[in-house]
């Protein structure tokens, strides 16, 4: 008995696979595809449509095949080639496997990025599917790559004029208001100082705005030493300035006779003129050489013109009319004398 069931189970089994074999429809049916890969070089811009044939087979009929295509990706996944610039044919009704099938498979590099993207088509059939590699590899045109060699070396040489011109520019610039914003901090600062830095200054401008910046700066640097020179010894000139001042309101308060001198006149003159150029001196003991001449002028001039004054006063005390009468008055105040 069991010898009986164990031959009805290998004959089940026998014409099973017989059957199975005998009818390729029921077999696992499987698609291949060629290429095994899509690869797609081209130029950006460059023809609307880069067109590929992938050729399908099936080891067994199918039906309803469909390709989906998906968005390619750079090596850094930031960019991406669209999946709308890729073209795919519609669903394969049915695919025999005594046919191949030919499907066109276009990408448009119109729109397209430049760089390398990678990514698969998809294929799917009666519960299985498949995937097909792509690559795709776009370029910019020719004249993309010379216009940024142009723009780079305009770029060059605008920084490089800057770097010559505009640079300069700022720094003389920057002097200027460095010395200007000195020259209007200090409050005491002389006249002919003031008046000579900045003329220095307005100069240094006029180069500046019309691209000669070597003979800006070297007007600027004139600028400073006339500043070097009075900030050195600051406490040293208002010291002579002050004894000047004080030696110029003195010749004003002379008598009226006195001033009206032509000596004196040109001692406030000289005065005057030396108050008005202090600048022009080498330094303050220079300077205060020349007031206390100017003062010792003033002052020989005043001893002379009392002494004038008492000879005069004298003289008119000699009155010949009196001696002649002898007058005791006038014979006690000679006798005095």
């Amino acid at each position: 008995m069991m010898k009986i069931l164990r031959y009805s189970l290998l004959s089940l089994t026998v014409l099973t696979l017989a059957f199975l074999s005998s009818d390729p429809a029921l077999a696992q049916a499987k698609v291949l595809a060629t290429p095994d890969s899509i690869t797609v070089r081209g130029t950006r811009g460059e023809g609307i449509l880069e067109t590929r044939t992938l050729t399908l087979r099936s080891t067994a009929p199918i039906t309803n095949l469909r390709i989906y295509a998906f968005d390619l990706y750079n090596l850094d996944r930031d960019r991406i080639f669209p999946k709308r610039l890729i073209t795919v044919p519609p669903a394969i009704a049915q695919l025999n496997i005594d046919n191949l099938e030919n499907l066109p498979v276009e990408f448009n590099l119109q729109e397209a990025p430049s760089g390398e993207f990678q990514g698969n088509l998809l294929l799917t059939y009666q519960g299985n599917e498949t995937s097909v590699p792509v690559i795709v590899r776009v370029k910019d045109p020719w004249y993309l790559p010379f216009a940024l060699l142009a723009f780079g070396v305009i770029l060059g040489t605008t920084v490089s004029s800057y770097s010559r011109w505009g640079r300069t520019t700022d720094e003389v610039t920057v002097s200027l208001e460095n010395v200007r914003t000195q020259l209007e901090s200090d409050k005491e600062l002389p006249p002919s100082f003031a008046s000579r830095i900045s003329t220095y200054l307005v100069d240094a401008k006029l180069a500046r705005d019309t691209k000669q910046l070597e003979s800006a700066r070297q007007l600027i640097t004139e600028a400073r030493m006339v500043w070097s020179k009075w900030f050195r010894q600051r406490a040293e000139w208002l010291e002579v300035l002050k004894v000047g001042t004080a030696v110029e309101a003195n010749l004003t308060r002379l008598p009226s006779p006195d001033s009206q001198t032509r000596y004196i006149q040109a001692v406030q003159r000289d005065l005057q003129n030396t108050l008005t150029r202090v600048v022009d001196f080498a330094n303050p003991t220079e300077l205060g050489q020349h007031i206390n001449r100017l003062s010792w002028q003033q002052a020989f001039f005043l001893r002379v013109s009392h002494q004038l004054m008492n000879m005069q006063k004298t003289l008119d005390d000699f009155q010949p009319s009196k001696l002649e009468l002898g007058d005791p008055e006038c014979v006690n105040k000679n006798e005095t004398t």
